[in-house]
């Protein structure tokens, strides 16, 4: 069987929309996917928490791939349970479910309920629980993640998770997800995210949200007396912060709010190094777009991160702290060598394990094979 008469309806994750994709600098890469399987589909439609200001990307889908707006005024929660039932006739019509994570699948989860011969795909970059749990959320929210994440899994034909690590978490906890989870990493397209030959303007630079848990004040700590020109771009709760610690420690930091993500490979490009200090993630599309424009990586032995940077190998690995975290760098930052052979050895990694052709083919092959069990 092929897939070329068949539809793929989309769920966004709850409050997500094309248009703020397009605020964050994420369209062009969230999108891609979906330009890239509409080949291989008759439609596909993208069920989004947008309005009308959604319709001006337009131009930017391939013809066959539509976007569904929230026409209702009802709150997010309350249109996640009756989207499926506004837009019963087309969601008849469409063989597959996909969610972007878990957080949205309730749309995801009701349309495989009315429609039991249509396929539902569980797709999530992190595992639900854990990141509730991370994130301190209240009681009442992890009982509710609790009871969507399993609902999912049982429901869905075919679920999606990036690293092996997050895959055996989660047949562990759902033993019945064993023959239907695929580990599926997050794609780059090394096409656009490759080497550009210009001038270093930065020592170090670090792309993401600007949030605690991103370890970025141990980070100014660990390089405040090394004179090193800083850049970090994105936004998030601690920027005020980060900005009054490196003036106080005489940082020369810049920051730069938001850069298109296509466009980002001229920054990374304008990186010696490029730095991670996260303290947990699950597969970071940062850190993999500056290892495809083979920058050489610090970054810290934590879940999400060790897994993808070999320590000595393909970038240097350190602990937390700002004093492993200098060390670390002054290391690498001492060393041309060093810093050219990780550089190059972290763009061949991507190019082995997350090429954007070869992940989106093993999706394709993964949905063919479904449609003939």
């Amino acid at each position: 069987m092929n897939l070329k008469n068949k539809n793929l309806a989309l769920f966004l994750t709850d409050g997500m929309s094309l248009h703020k994709w397009h605020e964050i600098g994420m369209l062009e890469r969230e999108i891609a996917p979906y330009n890239y399987l509409a080949d291989f589909f008759d439609h596909i439609y993208i069920f989004s928490y947008g309005g009308s200001e959604d319709l001006q990307y337009n131009n930017q889908l391939k013809n066959n791939v539509s976007v569904v707006i929230k026409k209702s005024t009802v709150s997010n929660s309350l249109y996640q349970l009756t989207l499926p039932f506004l837009y019963r006739k087309l969601l008849s019509k469409c063989q597959f479910y996909k969610t972007n994570q878990i957080y949205g699948s309730i749309p995801a989860i009701i349309s495989k309920i009315l429609f039991r011969k249509n396929i539902l795909v569980i797709r999530s970059g992190y595992i639900a629980t854990l990141n509730a749990k991370l994130y301190k959320k209240t009681f009442y929210k992890r009982a509710m993640i609790n009871m969507i994440e399993w609902l999912a899994y049982n429901l869905c034909n075919i679920s999606f998770i990036p690293t092996k690590e997050n895959a055996d978490y989660l047949i562990n906890r759902y033993g019945f997800l064993k023959k239907k989870l695929f580990t599926l990493n997050n794609s780059i397209n090394i096409e656009i995210f490759k080497p550009i030959n210009c001038e270093k303007k930065y020592d170090i630079g670090y792309v993401g949200r600007l949030n605690a848990d991103k370890n970025l004040l141990n980070l100014l700590e660990a390089i405040k007396d090394s004179g090193y020109k800083v850049c970090f771009i994105g936004r998030g709760e601690e920027k005020d912060s980060l900005e009054k610690y490196a003036q106080e420690n005489s940082i020369d930091l810049e920051f730069i709010d938001k850069v298109n993500n296509y466009d980002l490979p001229k920054y990374y490009s304008a990186f010696k190094i490029y730095a991670f200090p996260s303290l947990h993630e699950g597969n970071p599309k940062t850190l993999l777009e500056a290892m495809a424009c083979g920058l050489p990586i610090v970054g810290c032995d934590v879940i999400g991160v060790n897994n993808i940077i070999k320590d000595g190998k393909n970038g240097l690995l350190s602990r937390p702290d700002a004093s492993n975290l200098k060390e670390k760098i002054v290391h690498l930052m001492s060393n041309q060598s060093l810093m050219n052979d990780l550089g190059q050895q972290a763009r061949q990694f991507i190019k082995q394990n997350y090429d954007f052709s070869i992940i989106i083919n093993k999706e394709l092959d993964i949905y063919n094979k479904a449609l003939t069990r």
